[in-house]
């Protein structure tokens, strides 16, 4: 999560478990699959920042009704990779 923050905002994190809905973490809100597409738009975030595949697959069938989003996907490490590299290049 530090290494996430230090080259973005983090605005939200998913859960699929009820009991951690709404809860923060790291002053992170917790929130479900299906409201990620109504976040997306309204925060106009850039990309969604995923640990792994599976976690794509959660957020698409939770979101399966809502064929109006188009988001940009990327996976959390290899995104991090990615920053990082392009911080050592300055």
């Amino acid at each position: 999560m530090q290494r996430l923050r230090s080259h973005c905002d983090v605005l939200a994190l998913v859960t699929t478990e009820p009991w951690q809905h709404n809860i923060r973490l790291d002053d992170v809100p917790l929130r479900y699959p299906s409201e990620v597409p109504s976040l997306y738009r309204r925060l106009s975030i850039d990309c969604l920042v995923i640990a792994t595949e599976d976690d794509r697959l959660e957020i698409e069938r939770a979101t399966a009704d809502d064929a109006h989003w188009q988001p940009q996907w990327r996976v959390g490490e290899s995104l991090l990779e990615e920053l990082d590299a392009g911080d050592r290049r300055r």
